[in-house]
This record gives structure tokens, C-alpha cells and sequence, in this order.
């Protein structure tokens, strides 16, 4: 299995001792069945989805403390007036410390998150694991993936990232930011988020999708091997054309 594989500091090693100690957060990738000769692959998403994640967080700061200040100014003018100094002191340190807790907590978590999630890729099914208080796992077939597509926000574009959607039957609902926070409450929907390379992610699975699909109908993989790709339309066609081969035969008997 080739996997990536970060130098961390002493500090956030520590952080991570204290998780798999207490949370028995897992930090390696997931196992996937691995046939003779076959190679797995597992990887995080990509370093423009940290700084992605970090810059939302950054923004979402930005705003709180302009909001403290603009609502903050007003009552510490009229303590000062009103010789409550001391209050408004206590109220100014209070806010300060959950604002600054706030921000430390929030880099922390968006790390952690960052490296807990794995992708993981064999020639027949992916698996994909995020979470650290709840962990969820998601195992999808080739086989029976009916959709992958590419989806990619403005902010994502900036930072050179984008996600892949796999669907399977019954899939649908909420696409690009929006999905990364339904992705793991449905069994119908997958998702790669924060790829730097999504456009060769989502072709190297639609190629494994045909392969899986060839296989099936019996052409020994013809059509991979002559360089088309199957496409899934292309699939759930050829599975209709299997299934009317089928009854046709079952009604000439």
C-alpha cells in the first residue's frame, strides 16, 4: 500500500497520542482486500484543501471579532463613562480568551480532520474514513457506481482543489461545498473532497468502473484495452441490454 506520511512536531504528536489514547482514533488508512500483485492506494486529500479549511475558519474569526468589537465599543464606552472599569475589563478578558480558545481549537480541529480522512483505492472498490469523534467509513463497488462527476466551488478553484462524487442507485441530493456535509449520512453517496487532481481521480475510476462492467458482460476488457472509456451511461445501458438478453432467454425455455 503506498500511503502518505507526515513529519509532525512534538506538540501535535502529543495531540495525537492523547486521541488514540482516549478517542481510539485511528491513524492509519483503512484496509481493503488486496488480490495477488495488486496495489492499494491510500492518500489524504490534498494541502490546498488545509489551506481551504483554514482560510474559511480565518473569515469566520474575522467576522466574530468585528462583531465583537462593533457590539463591544458602545458598552465599553458607557462603563468607562459610568466608572465601571473594572466590569469592563473582566467582560474585554473573557471575550478575549474564548475568541483566541476559539481560534486555537478550530486550527487544531481542521488539522485533525485533515488527518484523519483517507482515501483508499484498490482495482475494484474505494473506501473512504473520516471523523474523529465519530468516525464513519464508507466502502463503495465499482460495480455499482452509476455516476462520478467533478464538482468545484470559486473559493475551491482558488485554491486548486476540487471534489469527486461517486452515486450509486438511489443517489442524488446536495452537490459540491454542500455535499462534503451530507457525504457520510448517505448510502447512495461518496466523496473525494479537496483533490488537487480530481479530473485524473474521477477517470482512473470511471476506466476501473469499465473494467468491472467488461468483466461482467465477458469481452475480457476489450474495450479498455482498445482505449475507450465507459462512461456511466454506457454502463447502465449495456446492463439493460444484459438484462433484456436475459429474459429473453428465460422466455424461450
Amino acid at each position: 500500500m503506498t500511503a502518505q506520511v507526515r513529519q509532525d512536531g512534538p506538540v501535535y504528536g502529543t495531540v495525537w497520542i492523547i486521541l488514540m489514547a482516549l478517542l481510539r482514533v485511528p491513524r492509519t488508512p483503512p484496509e481493503l482486500p488486496v488480490a495477488p500483485g495488486e496495489t492499494v492506494d491510500a492518500f489524504h486529500p490534498a494541502p490546498g484543501y488545509l489551506r481551504y479549511k483554514r482560510f474559511r475558519l480565518n473569515l469566520l474569526l474575522a467576522s466574530e471579532l468585528l462583531g465583537v468589537i462593533t457590539a463591544g465599543v458602545p458598552v465599553l464606552v458607557s462603563a468607562l463613562v459610568s466608572d465601571a472599569r473594572g466590569i469592563a475589563s473582566l467582560a474585554a478578558g473573557i471575550t478575549a480568551v474564548f475568541w483566541v480558545a476559539h481560534a486555537v481549537i478550530g486550527h487544531v480541529w481542521i488539522r485533525l480532520r485533515y488527518d484523519t480522512t483517507w482515501y483508499v483505492m484498490n482495482q475494484r472498490s474505494v473506501r473512504l474514513r473520516t471523523g474523529i469523534l465519530l468516525v464513519v467509513e464508507q466502502t463503495f463497488t465499482f460495480e455499482n457506481v452509476q455516476n462520478v462527476k467533478v464538482t468545484q466551488g470559486p473559493i475551491q478553484r482558488h485554491y486548486g482543489i476540487a471534489d469527486v462524487v461517486l452515486e450509486t442507485a438511489g443517489g442524488g441530493g446536495a452537490t459540491g461545498q454542500n455535499a462534503e456535509a451530507v457525504q457520510f449520512f448517505s448510502a447512495h453517496r461518496g466523496l473525494l473532497f479537496g483533490l488537487d487532481a480530481a479530473e485524473q481521480v474521477r477517470d482512473l475510476i470511471l476506466s476501473r468502473i469499465g473494467r468491472q462492467v467488461s468483466a461482467g458482460l465477458g469481452d475480457d476488457g476489450e474495450a479498455i484495452a482498445s482505449g475507450r472509456t465507459w462512461r456511466p451511461e454506457h454502463i447502465r445501458r449495456l446492463r439493460e441490454i444484459r438484462d433484456e438478453l436475459r429474459g429473453m432467454a428465460t422466455g424461450s425455455c
